[in-house]
């Protein structure tokens, strides 16, 4: 299967031809330059840590929804493992794999198997769905003519 993602990779640069693949090139260093200032990295710490505190709030939120009695610290905890967890166990939108560490993060605290997978399953449909909708929408909307000109802009 690498082989096939690399060869479609490949060609996918192959069509874009060379100037758009030198802005690309371009457009990558000066975006890992940026990333190397110490602004840029506090920004990116803080986005995390309310990134982190949302995504907990979803977990919380849910659980309440579905009377699942958890508190929020809790919540944090479930949501860290899972994240930290899809680092290892990673699969295409996280199918499977978010629900294994909600259940097995969710057991280990003593909850059930039945309210483990509710809440695994409820948050995953809520964190895939809008952005894979998002998506749909932009690529109907938008075309494949714009990635062209989305790589041919410089910084």
């Amino acid at each position: 299967r690498i082989e096939w993602v690399a060869g479609m990779f490949t060609r996918l640069l192959r069509r874009l031809g060379q100037e758009s693949r030198s802005k690309l090139l371009v457009n990558g260093r000066h975006q890992l330059r940026m990333a190397t200032t110490p602004r840029s990295s506090l920004e990116t710490v803080g986005l995390s840590i309310c990134n982190w505190l949302l995504e907990g709030s979803l977990f919380w939120c849910v659980a309440a929804a579905v009377a699942i009695p958890m508190s929020f610290s809790t919540a944090i905890m479930v949501m860290g493992v899972v994240r930290f967890g899809g680092i290892i166990l990673s699969t295409p939108a996280g199918i499977g794999s978010h629900e294994f560490l909600v259940i097995t993060a969710m057991y280990a605290l003593g909850y059930s198997p039945e309210h483990s997978l509710a809440l695994g399953m409820i948050t995953h449909l809520i964190l895939v769905i809008p952005p894979a909708l998002m998506g749909l929408v932009s690529a109907i909307t938008m075309g494949t003519s714009n990635f062209k000109g989305m790589l041919a802009t410089t910084p």
